[in-house]
């Protein structure tokens, strides 16, 4: 029989490009967030976050692209099939992701693209595969290889992409990032186009067997995409961007608790008084030079001496210390003992 005649529905051609391009640029988004979470211990919450965000666009893409291509059958998708290619789409992503994160060699780089290509290409055909018609379908090998090694070259170059950012060799600029993000939608969306263009649909002469397996209509698969892609555009983005501010707030505070804390150890340094600091069990943890030269004793040395060896009373820092812990302004009279035995009061 002729081959059933197709075409595109351009709308739907036009959100499955889009879509490889938002996951694109949710993935470079990502990207700085694994490079910092390395000296959190979140590596692997962030890296398997951003290859699931870029395994998700991927597969929403390329099920939106097949959906686009509208035949005059009746169409079903294999649930089994669906999540297998969902989970390859991520597996593979997480693995080309992994290499550039924790080998950060070229060569191996390029073992990743390798990996995530056949991964993605995988993906499109399983995702193929899920297609539930009375049809039948033959592929041209050669568009096929084409397809594969499309998406081999295609993964190779998101992963030096990545790598180069990750090494500081490209800036992490929005415009960067959204051009990046530009030009791999568009080598995603190659991939799948070629991949379907390599196929010849057919109508099947004798009565077909019932597909075995849970199905769901291609309606409902539209509708379970859209809420998909809408997942993928707020959900990383938002952490990102949380994250993102979240650490930049800390970055701040940091730098200005440290420079009080410069403030107040010149402070102290500089005070014509002894200074003091010891914990309950009475251990001294930081003094002044004013109290080193009064005692006569070294600042390392001092660190290492407990509060009764210097103080003539030898009070109870039991009883002592809850004077000093009760948050209230209190004035304690003591006597110190210097290293050559003489004292000086406090």
């Amino acid at each position: 029989m002729p081959p059933l005649e197709s075409n595109y529905s351009l709308p739907l051609v036009f959100i499955s490009v889009a879509t490889a391009v938002l996951a694109s640029f949710v993935a470079l988004e990502l990207a700085r967030s694994v490079q910092n979470s390395r000296r959190k211990g979140l590596w692997n919450v962030w890296l398997w976050t951003s290859a699931s965000a870029m395994g998700l666009g991927i597969w929403t893409m390329h099920f939106i692209g097949m959906f686009a291509l509208q035949l005059p059958v009746s169409l079903r998708y294999s649930v089994g099939y669906t999540v297998l290619s969902l989970l390859l789409a991520v597996v593979a992503s997480f693995a080309g992701f992994s290499f550039v994160y924790l080998l950060r060699k070229s060569h191996w780089v390029l073992a990743g693209g390798f990996i995530m290509g056949l991964g993605i290409a995988g993906m499109h055909y399983l995702g193929m595969m899920a297609m539930q018609m009375e049809v039948q379908m033959r592929y041209d090998l050669n568009l096929v290889a084409l397809s594969v090694l499309i998406a081999i070259i295609v993964s190779t170059a998101a992963l030096l992409i990545l790598m180069k950012m990750e090494q500081g060799v490209l800036e992490e600029r929005f415009f960067t990032k959204a051009i990046t993000a530009l030009v791999m939608g568009a080598a995603v969306s190659s991939m799948h186009y070629t991949g379907m263009a390599a196929v010849t649909f057919t109508l099947i002469q004798s009565t077909p067997a019932s597909p075995a397996g849970f199905l769901i209509e291609g309606d409902a698969m539209i509708s379970t995409l859209s809420v998909a892609a809408i997942v993928l555009i707020l959900f990383p983005l938002f952490s990102v961007r949380y994250e993102n501010r979240f650490s930049q707030r800390v970055k701040t505070e940091l730098a200005a608790l440290r420079i009080n804390e410069s403030r107040l150890r010149t402070l102290i340094e500089n005070a014509p008084d002894a200074f003091f600091v010891y914990n309950e069990a009475g251990e001294l943890i930081d003094v002044n030079k004013f109290a080193c030269n009064q005692l006569g004793y070294t600042r390392s040395e001092l660190l290492t001496i407990h509060v009764s060896e210097i103080e003539e009373t030898g009070r109870n820092i039991e009883t002592f210390w809850p004077l000093l812990d009760s948050g209230e302004a209190r004035t304690i009279n003591s006597v110190h003992v210097r290293r050559n035995g003489s004292r000086f009061p406090l």
